[in-house]
């Protein structure tokens, strides 16, 4: 039974990927094991208030437009919803590259006419290396076939499928079991065989045993073996299940040598067929020494190697006709009798033993003997992909910083996304890389995570990006490789991607600007003191930074005063006798504090007769 060791928060990692051992004996060296992988999918929950993209969302109509519909597109309320938790299909490894083989459903909650659609894709898939196999169709959820598959490459393909509606998206797993042609040919260890034979040898000893490989399953990978020439005088025969060859009669007096032709067929609907030539010579009891062709054989092999898998061959000199063991037997090894093919026959990994060390014996029919070493070592597989501590990052940067600027945290440290891996060693190394290759503003630093700028930003333009971050596993730190390739065996990387919302800080960068270039206003008198001439207005795009008004060597000071604050411009003196002149100009400036505007003022002043006139009513 999977339990939950903590409290989840699918906004802090919305999927999890669990890789389970089973064993049947604590000792490890007798113990047998098997590997399960799972995939947890956390389901969400209302627990987080709604937050716009943007605060202020601006659009521009034409004041001559005759009329103007505003249409709501409302916001979906919940993810869509898959028609299944997972789906699972197979195919052929011949299927034809365009071929659809299934199709993805979803259903969301609003379907109005105003509801943004449904866009379906491929998220990630578990074996990046397999990631351009696949194809869904956005608006359709179709998945199609774009790369040739093969089974012996991959026999199965794990994608996990989102489909996005507006800011909302699910996820769900789609399995493809990739199924075997017979599209593999059997072959042959060898190509040609020598094999010494005592001229004694009785009917019915064996000469020598073949093996032949073939990489298909089931009925296609089953190998059948005859003879199809040089056996005219009958006197070999070939097992044709276990390909061994023995004497069918009792050899002449003056035999020397005979060339069998031996051919190896699947049983496939279509056979494919291999064939080896043997060559097998008579010799005396004195000229069948026994040696091996090398006393030392070495292999390194993965950690994830199949068991069954060939790991070499040991040999004999072609007067060996030797057959092979193990002293003392091997707990990892096994070695065939006849062919000398080693294989593996328990998981060989780093933890059990780093490397394995045996001696193989071969032994002929004349009771000559020979021994050799073979020492296998072990290499750690890439098992886990690679987990992002947290599933959201923020940061901030000012406006117009220089090209490469690291992003900042509120604390003023630089932002860097991390991931950990349960691997160890060149196996928990860690790359990222954006997951939209063209971010035109914004990139990481491949081995610290660290989130840069492309180019400067302008605050008035866009106030606040997010973009997505993909982690994978990288066996050495090659600076000059491509940040999309893995070099890890086999690729790895993150199943969920971390988001990086940035958000932009305004700077003093924007000049302010008058509305008018003139002002030109009419004072009245009589008037009082105190009231407001004109009132110029700057506008500063900026939102930070204060606007200051002042009157530029300001020559009637004793009239005229300016509010620093608004741009008023208020009468100080109101008698005639003070204004004395027909029109008054002044500059008035606006400042923020770094950028200055100017704009003229000017007063004309217009006097009214203060005589009283009255009023005649009719009689």
């Amino acid at each position: 039974t999977i339990r939950t060791s903590r409290v989840l928060d699918r906004e802090e990692q919305s999927a999890y990927w669990l890789t389970i051992e089973a064993s049947d004996s604590p000792q490890a060296r007798v113990a047998k094991t098997g590997v399960l992988h799972v995939f947890v999918r956390v389901l969400d929950r209302n627990d987080h208030r709604p937050v716009p993209m943007l605060p202020i969302y601006y659009a521009n109509v034409k004041e001559n437009s005759p009329q103007v519909t505003v249409e709501l597109s409302r916001s979906p309320t919940s993810r869509p919803m898959f028609s299944a938790q997972h789906y699972k299909t197979q195919i052929s490894e011949k299927t034809a590259i365009g071929t659809q083989i299934y199709t993805v459903r979803a259903r969301s909650s609003d379907m109005s006419r105003t509801s943004k659609p449904l866009v379906y894709g491929i998220h990630s898939v578990e074996d990046t290396g397999m990631e351009d196999k696949l194809r869904v169709e956005p608006s359709t959820g179709s998945v199609l076939v774009m790369e040739p598959l093969d089974f012996e490459v991959c026999r199965e393909i794990r994608a996990i499928i989102y489909a996005r509606q507006g800011t909302l998206t699910s996820y769900v797993t789609l399995t493809v079991t990739v199924t075997d042609d017979n599209d593999n040919a059997p072959r042959f260890v060898h190509k040609d065989y020598v094999v010494n034979l005592p001229s004694s040898s009785p009917v019915g000893s064996s000469v020598i045993t073949l093996l032949a490989h073939d990489a298909d399953s089931g009925e296609n990978g089953v190998v059948k073996y005859s003879i199809i020439s040089g056996n005219e005088l009958g006197l070999f025969a070939v097992d044709t299940t276990l390909g061994i060859i023995s004497v069918a009669k009792r050899l002449p007096e003056d035999h020397k040598e005979t060339i069998l032709t031996v051919r190896a067929t699947d049983n496939g609907r279509y056979p494919l067929s291999d064939t080896s030539n043997v060559r097998i010579q008579s010799l005396s009891g004195n000229e069948l020494d026994l040696r091996f062709s090398r006393a030392l054989y070495q292999r390194t092999v993965r950690d994830s190697t199949p068991l069954g898998s060939v790991l070499l061959v040991v040999t004999t000199n072609p007067n060996g006709n030797a057959r092979y063991s193990l002293k003392p037997p091997c707990p990892y090894f096994e070695v065939h009798p006849a062919s000398g093919a080693v294989s593996l026959t328990r998981w060989l990994t780093r933890e059990r033993a780093k490397s394995v060390a045996c001696t193989v014996v071969a032994r002929n029919r004349a009771g000559s003997e020979d021994t050799a070493k073979i020492v296998i070592k072990t290499a750690s597989t890439n098992q886990h992909s690679p987990i992002f501590k947290r599933q959201f990052y923020r940061g901030f940067i000012r406006e117009n910083s220089p090209s490469g600027s690291s992003v900042l945290l509120e604390n003023n440290s630089p932002l860097l996304v991390s991931a950990t891996d349960k691997d160890v060693g060149p196996n928990a190394l860690v790359g990222y890389r954006l997951l939209n290759p063209n971010e035109p503003y914004f990139v990481v630093d491949f081995v610290t995570g660290a989130i840069r700028t492309r180019k400067p930003l302008d605050y008035e333009k866009m106030k606040e990006w997010i973009f997505y971050v993909q982690a994978s596993i990288v066996c050495k730190l090659n600076y000059d490789a491509s940040p999309f390739s893995d070099m890890g065996e086999p690729v790895r990387s993150s199943p969920i991607p971390a988001m990086v919302q940035v958000t932009v800080l305004d700077t003093n960068d924007q000049k302010p600007v008058f509305t008018k270039a003139k002002y030109e206003v009419d004072l009245i008198l009589p008037t009082v003191p105190g009231v407001v001439v004109a009132k110029p207005t700057a506008l500063d795009n900026d939102t930070v930074g204060k606007l200051r008004y002042t009157i530029k060597g300001n020559t009637h000071s004793k009239l005229f005063s300016i509010n620093s604050t608004d741009g008023s411009i208020i009468l100080l003196k109101s008698d005639p006798k003070s204004l004395n002149l027909a029109k008054y100009v002044m500059e008035v400036l606006a400042s923020d504090g770094i950028h200055t505007a100017s704009a003229t003022v000017e007063i004309s002043v217009q006097k009214i007769s203060t005589e009283a006139k009255g009023f005649r009513f009719p009689q």
